[in-house]
């Protein structure tokens, strides 16, 4: 039972070339999409003359085994997926995000500890969970970095409205962040 849940953890990284006349209908939309749906990171680039259009695939051996064929059936002609995205484009989404957590996340190794030079890129972090749609409503809380700290105003740019609280002095714990949602 441990080799296999050894094996579909394992890391695949493939690269899957795409003809030259199906680029333009592979858009970032549709890439985030299919990321959504299949649990794979997902980014296509052309890197030489040689290998052309790929889309390069990342993710665990379990999540390529079970999506590696709506892949590359998408790939070949995104019909059906072009339809949903048309549809989800008319969906409205609102984005409740939790400052520390996120934060906190992103900055975690994978022996436990963190990396505190890590940053977050928020413009595409939010282009990217927007996925096309409308955003009716976009929230951002925390209470780390301090009221005045330039992340809020980044947040503020990004079209969010900012929830900020002190931790408890206590506990130092956040006790505001969960409650803001309600």
């Amino acid at each position: 039972h441990i080799s296999r849940l050894m094996e579909a953890m394992r890391e695949v990284n493939e690269a899957i070339p795409v003809s030259a006349a199906l680029v333009a209908t592979i858009t970032p939309e549709l890439l985030v999409l299919l990321q959504r749906e299949l649990n794979l990171t997902l980014f296509m680039t052309c890197s030489d003359a040689s290998e052309g259009w790929v889309v390069r695939v990342s993710g665990t051996s379990a999540d390529w085994d079970a999506g590696q064929d709506r892949l590359i059936s998408c790939l070949i002609g995104p019909r059906d997926e072009l339809g949903q995205l048309s549809r989800e484009r008319q969906k409205s989404v609102c984005l409740f995000i939790d400052n520390s957590n996120l934060h906190i996340c992103a900055q975690c190794l994978p022996d436990g500890g963190r990396d505190f030079s890590v940053r977050l890129n928020i413009p595409t972090l939010v282009s990217t969970v927007q996925g096309g749609r409308q955003v009716a409503r976009q929230v951002v809380a925390g209470s780390k970095p301090s009221q005045d700290h330039t992340i809020w105003n980044v947040w503020r740019r990004a079209g969010f409205e900012v929830k900020f609280s002190q931790r408890d002095a206590q506990t130092g714990q956040e006790d505001y962040v969960d409650q803001v949602w309600c």
